[in-house]
């Protein structure tokens, strides 16, 4: 499906003429914006949709990409509706054209749930911050059910309260300016041609969606969205600007803190559950973790995963049942007792029998220990409680949105009555001083980073990584790789369809491989460029193949 950002701009703004070629730090409004749109989905899917003359000379001399519109285009949904009609794609984001503090990574989450609700038009929300006014009146406020289907959007603070509960503490929700749609969607909101009573109102665009009969589902964005509607406010994001810019010198020399709260737990499955395995006369340690990419698909689109770069393919596509017993009956051989965990660059809960694979596992070998690593997006009580029942030891959640929607997985887990070694909930979302409480990486240097930019390194990483000496890394399709980060499959160990799994694991290549990373040489491709240090964990298990 292929996606494109629109950017509406018109000159004659009412409380701001000539607001997209207003200036920030000397750089017009309008550059900001394109600027981002184009490092979320490259500069060919990009477009600004105007009228005027003046934004079209500009964009043309800086290289951009613009459609001419009618004059007489009520909204800026209208513009884009107009604009698409020259426009080959599946999937319409309406990017307001003064919104210049936008993330790439939420737009591209307004993109992922319009893929999953594409009947539905999808629009970003947050929290108002604390400068922020309930009662300014240009800030929409909505209100959504539990569904995240929007109910109403208002420019009064809404929801209203009685006098009685004046006190009780009321969160309130703003619109944040990013929208999708369908070809379809557009079309049909153009052809009314004239504003809906809610909407001439409220002077909200979007309502108009309500006389068509369109849900419009809500999806929430980073605290970042700042608008320009007047001039002063300006001011405010070059002062917000020049604060980010201060925290990232001041940041620049603090050496970043691995804080995952599941590594002390990981160090000791892989310490302590080394079985050792004749092989040419030594006694060689087989994998203590058995890491299994069992398909193809997430419903996220993390800034600091691969799944954010443009050429990670999404494929819908699962382990099979014979490739997976397989596995196990080999394991089984081999009275495997280490871990075997569902995780990769995936989410496990998509595959609708992962229930039947975990108890499989547990089938063949029940001294294992059987983990998940999830978003928790897809969970619920009912499907965490079947996770355990079929044999599950232990799940592990990434909340990646707020330190609410941790608490949320936190009490789910409670309410199943899991115990503190039955699942750990991660914190992992974006923070002013934790970037997002994980050490980035380049991912085998075959990922530029999206959002922070990440570069592959110029030279080697002199430090070891032992890495392939304690893990056997499975993808969907079989194939055995060296190592969970490389995504891209540089190194590819064997194929798990063809052969056997004690003899990819003790392969000369794999061989070969372990004795050069434990010995801090990585003069070979992806190695050469990671910047993964690999040394947290595993050091006993390298000693033997020394």
């Amino acid at each position: 499906m292929r996606s494109v950002i629109i950017i509406p701009a018109r000159f004659a703004s009412s409380r701001f003429p000539g607001k997209p070629l207003a200036k920030i730090y000397n750089k017009e409004l309008i550059l900001w914006v394109c600027e981002i749109a184009e490092k979320t989905l490259g500069k060919k899917n990009v477009y600004v949709a105007t009228d005027s003359k003046k934004i079209s000379n500009f964009l043309e001399k800086n290289n951009k990409q613009y459609i001419m519109t009618s004059k007489n285009c009520l909204t800026g949904t209208d513009r884009v509706a107009e604009a698409s009609r020259s426009v080959k794609a599946d999937i319409f984001i309406n990017l307001q054209g003064d919104e210049p503090l936008v993330k790439p990574s939420d737009i591209k989450k307004i993109i992922h749930y319009k893929k999953l609700f594409f009947n539905q038009v999808i629009c970003g929300y947050s929290n108002l911050i604390k400068n922020e006014d309930p009662k300014n009146i240009n800030i929409p406020k909505i209100i959504f059910n539990k569904k995240n289907n929007l109910v109403y959007a208002s420019r009064l603070p809404i929801p209203g309260y009685k006098e009685k509960i004046k006190q009780k503490k009321i969160m309130y929700y703003k619109q944040v300016c990013i929208y999708a749609f369908s070809k379809l969607e557009l079309q049909k909101y153009y052809s009314l041609k004239k504003k809906s009573i809610l909407e001439e109102l409220e002077d909200i665009e979007f309502l108009r969606f309500f006389d068509l009969d369109i849900k419009i589902k809500m999806v929430k964005t980073k605290n970042t969205s700042l608008a320009v509607d007047e001039i002063n406010d300006i001011k405010k994001i070059e002062k917000y600007l020049k604060y980010k810019l201060y925290m990232s010198e001041k940041n620049k020399s603090k050496k970043k803190i691995f804080i995952d709260t599941n590594i002390k737990h990981k160090s000791k499955t892989v310490e302590e559950k080394i079985q050792l395995f004749e092989h040419n006369g030594s006694m060689l340690p087989l994998p203590t973790e058995i890491e299994i990419s069992e398909s193809g698909t997430c419903n996220r689109s993390c800034s600091f995963c691969p799944r954010s770069d443009p050429s990670f393919e999404d494929k819908k596509e699962f382990i099979s049942v014979t490739l997976h017993e397989k596995m196990c009956t080999e394991l089984k051989d081999l009275n495997y007792k280490g871990t075997v965990r569902y995780s990769g660059f995936v989410e496990p809960l998509l595959d609708k029998k992962i229930f039947n694979l975990i108890k499989m596992v547990r089938d063949y070998l029940p001294e294992s220990n059987i983990e998940m690593v999830t978003n928790g997006d897809p969970l619920n009580f009912k499907r965490l409680k079947k996770l355990f029942d079929n044999g599950l030891n232990k799940i592990l959640i990434s909340a990646y949105d707020s330190k609410e929607d941790a608490q949320k997985l936190e009490d789910l887990c409670k309410s199943a009555d899991l115990n503190t070694d039955q699942y750990i909930v991660r914190h992992r979302y974006l923070s002013e001083d934790q970037d997002f409480g994980i050490t980035l990486s380049n991912r085998s240097g075959l990922m530029e980073n999206t959002e922070f930019k990440i570069k592959a390194l110029k030279e080697p990483l002199k430090k070891p990584c032992f890495i392939p000496s304690y893990t056997f890394f499975l993808d969907y399709q079989g194939d055995v790789l060296m190592c969970p980060h490389d995504w891209g499959k540089k190194v590819i160990l064997g194929d798990l369809n063809k052969e056997k799994l004690l003899d990819i694991w003790f392969s000369k290549r794999s061989m070969g491989i372990r004795k050069m990373l434990n010995k801090s040489n990585r003069n070979f491709t992806p190695c050469n460029v990671c910047d993964v240090e690999g040394t947290f964990m595993g050091e006993k298990n390298s000693k033997y193949f020394n």
